[in-house]
Formats: structure tokens, sequence, C-alpha cells
């Protein structure tokens, strides 16, 4: 039940100067560096959907990748106005973050009181989580942002009773269920937290018949989605390493202090509620503990349940969307234990502090899975001639692979190379990547290029950069195709560079 202090003035929906303010601060937070990481696999993936025509995105999301038909399409619009860079195609993803700040704001003074909302709404801008969904150019800020906003507009209909409010629910859930499957975890979520926090039978009515509407409308797309479940076949089955992803990377990221200093701000909390009840006593705090254990423990469970009994699925990052929960929960208990104004602001300096060493490991060059495909396209672009050839060898070991997408990263480096290698192309065979021929198949290009660029796998054993009349092709690239056909032509390496897990080698003969 929305605490009856909500039923002031308050409680009205219009301009929030804290939310704005908050939100200004998650952008910030989020915006800083968004250029700087290299484009990695998955971020691959989106440039490689989203820039297609309308009929070529329909008939990949109808064999592959379905889950994000939805993102896919929103920045497809995207692109057509803006470029493909790296700080470009995140960049929505920060406005996400932003309005999601916002959101938990929002529903933080919905529930309890300013201290908390505000609260709330900074820990938010800085969980290392959020601040890594605000720098990919997948969907999961969106998902934060609409999982956030559609809460709000659940507790706004159990306060105010009237019907548009519910079919805006309604319509937002089907929303939130097209930006993310998963999030039809906040179906259960809704009920479970009306329900404990004592809504009346028509208040549960109310929200069953939207729910209802919702899923109704949304049955085609779930049965679709039923049929394309096999597209999560890449997931690992759970391991000893899933104890260290719920309890550290699915809020913290990696940032071992930040996580250290919630799980401290959480068990003294618990400790003080039990010693002192009184002095935690804060309007609307159960309310907003309630919500947010609820939002963090039915969908991480649902993940790791269904994982168990019919297939993986459970991905740390897939969870982005309880992270307003997270935020709002430690929000409680750093208000609970503060108190006052100037410790909850100490606490939270404290926690940004412990969450900043993260934060720039986040934005470092090679931050997205050590990933490189950023560098390799600027020193093609920057090095290589229009009618150069280009060769990849596809025997490398990245997780995940292959090497086709480090081409479908930044197209446009590329665009002028011949690409000898190049076997079936994507987009006519509504596929996400293209595929490669092995170099013994592709002699009679080969032999026809005078300049040869091969990207290749780092050899550690190497220099960063080399050069000279015919250089040594070093254990890693000589065993490979990519490197003998070319040899046994008389092509040589004149010149390699290497990167984080990539070399790039330009050979002439």
């Amino acid at each position: 039940m929305v605490p009856a202090e909500s039923r002031r003035s308050r409680f009205r929906v219009g301009p929030n100067v804290d939310a704005v303010a908050v939100a200004v601060l998650a952008f910030v937070v989020s915006f800083v560096g968004i250029g700087n990481p290299s484009f990695w696999y998955d971020e691959a993936a989106t440039i490689s959907a989203s820039t297609r025509s309308i009929s070529e995105l329909i008939d990949l999301v109808s064999s592959t990748d379905s889950a994000h038909t939805f993102y896919y399409v929103l920045m497809h619009g995207w692109f057509v106005v803006f470029p493909e860079s790296e700080a470009w195609s995140r960049l929505p993803s920060a406005v996400a973050v932003a309005v999601a700040a916002a959101g938990v704001v929002v529903l933080g003074k919905l529930l309890s009181r300013r201290a908390v909302g505000v609260t709330a709404g900074i820990v938010f801008a800085i969980l290392p989580r959020v601040t890594l969904a605000g720098i990919e150019a997948r969907p999961y800020a969106l998902a934060i942002a609409v999982s956030t906003w559609l809460t709000i507009v659940l507790f706004v209909a159990i306060r105010r009773g009237v019907t548009s409010w519910w079919l805006l629910y309604a319509v937002l859930v089907v929303l939130s269920v097209l930006v993310n499957i998963h999030l039809l975890l906040l179906v259960p979520v809704h009920l479970i937290a009306l329900i404990m926090l004592g809504n009346n039978r028509s208040q549960l009515r109310a929200w069953g018949l939207s729910t209802v509407l919702a899923v109704v409308l949304l049955s085609p797309y779930l049965a679709f989605m039923r049929a394309k479940s096999t597209q999560l076949s890449w997931i690992d089955p759970l391991d000893e390493r899933v104890f260290g992803n719920v309890l550290l990377t699915q809020y913290f990221d990696f940032s071992i202090a930040f996580a250290v200093v919630a799980f401290l701000l959480l068990g003294t909390a618990v400790v003080l509620f039990f010693a002192r009840r009184e002095r935690v006593a804060i309007s609307g705090m159960r309310a907003v503990v309630v919500l947010s254990i609820v939002w963090i423990v039915v969908p991480t469970v649902g993940l790791l349940l269904y994982s168990l009994i019919s297939q993986p699925i459970y991905v740390d990052r897939y969870l982005s969307f309880t992270a307003p929960a997270m935020a709002l929960l430690i929000a409680a208990c750093v208000v609970a234990i503060a108190q006052k104004p100037g410790a909850i602001a100490a606490v939270l300096v404290v926690m940004a502090i412990a969450a900043t060493p993260n934060w720039i490991d986040q934005r470092g060059d090679y931050a997205k899975f050590k990933m490189d495909y950023s560098q390799v396209a600027d020193l093609i672009g920057a090095q290589a001639s229009p009618g150069d050839c280009l060769l990849l060898d596809d025997t490398v070991s990245w997780e995940p692979g292959p090497i086709r997408p480090l081409l479908a990263a930044r197209p446009e480096a590329y665009r002028g190379l011949i690409d000898v290698g190049l076997w079936q192309q994507a987009r006519p065979e509504g596929l996400l990547w293209d595929t490669n021929a092995a170099p013994h198949l592709r002699r009679d290009q080969i032999r026809a290029c005078t300049v040869i660029w091969t990207i290749s796998e780092k050899d550690k054993s190497l220099s960063a950069h080399d050069a000279g009349p015919a250089l040594d092709p070093g254990p890693r690239l000589a065993p490979t195709i990519a490197y003998r056909v070319p040899a046994r032509m008389g092509f040589h390496v004149v010149e390699r560079w290497q990167f984080n897990i990539s070399q790039v080698t330009k050979s002439v003969r």
C-alpha cells in the first residue's frame, strides 16, 4: 500500500527538481569517457543489425537475435540521424540511465520521503552495474528505465484508482517485455509486492485485469520468443561461479570495494533494526524495503531456477533491470543509519570513492571483454589504402568469437579494402555475421593483391610494433593458412602492430 504521507500534494506527477538534478548527475557519470572503450562483440551485433534496412532487419530477427528486435528498430532510427561511432552508439544508453535515475528518485519519494528518493537516485547513478549499462550500445539501460517507470505507474495507479492509469500500466507492461523479454518477471514482482504491502482486493483486481490485457496482447510475441529459445544455447550451465555473479557482478560489476561498502550498510541496517527498531521507523521504509527485496529476489531466483530446470539463461547483465531495486535498498539502509543530511552525504561520498576505480576501468581502452575492435579499425583506417586486400585469420581463440564481428563493429574502416576471405554475406541470408572462406580456396583473389592486411590473434612473444623488409611472422601467425597461402605466393610481412587481443600485419611482395 502507498504510505499515507504519499497522499499529500507531493504525490503529484509533475516537475521534480530533485529528479531532474539527479538525472543530470547520472547522465554525466555515464557520459564521461563514453566513447573511449573499444567496441566489442555484442555492440558489433547492435551495429550489424541496426544499420540494415527494415526488411533486412526483419529477416535477421526472424532467425536470430530475436530478443532485441525492439531495440534494434529504435537504433535503426537513431543511426539514420547519427553516426555509428562508439560515443554516438552508446549515447542513448546514457540518456536512458538519466531517465531511470529520475524515476528512482520519484519512486523513492513516492514510497517514502525525499531523503530516501534523492539518496536512492545518487546511489543508482554511481552503482557499477548502472555505470556499465550507461556506456553499452545494448538495451540494458533502456530496460532499466522502462522497469523503473513501469513500477512508478503501478503505484500511481494504486493510489489514484483511475482506469486511464491502469491502461497506461498495461501498455507499459507490453512495452517493457518488447524491450527485454526478462521484464516479464516484473509481473510476479509487482503482484507479490502488492500483496505484501496489504493492498485490497479491488486494487489487486485492477492490477490483474491490466496484466491479463497486457499478456493477451503479448501472447503472439511470447509464442514467437518461446520458439526462439535455442538462440540462448551459447549460455553456459550454472556452476560455482554463479555465487560470485549474484553477489558481486550482478550489481557491483568487479568493484569489490563498492560491494563491501554496500554489504556493510545492509548488515548494519539489519542489526540496527533488530536492536533499536524505533530508530529506523522512517515513513514508507517498509514499502521501499519490501519492493526492493522482491524486485531483486524474484527475477534472480526465476532465472536461476529456469537455468537449472529447463535451459541455462542466467547472465548477470540480463538482470540489469533490477538495479533500481538495489539502489533503493541501499538508500533505505543509508538513511536509516545516517539519519541526518550531512551524515548521509558523507556515506554517499565514501560510496562514490569506492566506485571510482571500477568506473575508470569500465572506460579503459580494452574494458569490454578485453576486445580491441576499435583500435584495429583505427589502424586500418589510418594506414591502409583503397584497393589493398584484407585477410582474416579465422583460427583466433577469442571469446566470444569468431573474428568476423570485428569488421561489423566499424565497417567504414574496411569499406575501401578488398575482402579476399569473404565467403557468404550476412545480410542477404538473414544472418548476423558474414562468413570466412579458407584462404587456400581464395588463391586467385590473393594472387591479384599487391598489399595484404592480415588480422590475427596477438602474439605475446612479439613487441607491440615492428617494421622491416621481411619480418619473422612469429609463432602465432606462421602456422596459419592466412599466412602460409600468401607466403607461397611471395608475400612477406613488412610491418606489424599488436593490440590487446589482435595483431595486424602488412604484407607485400
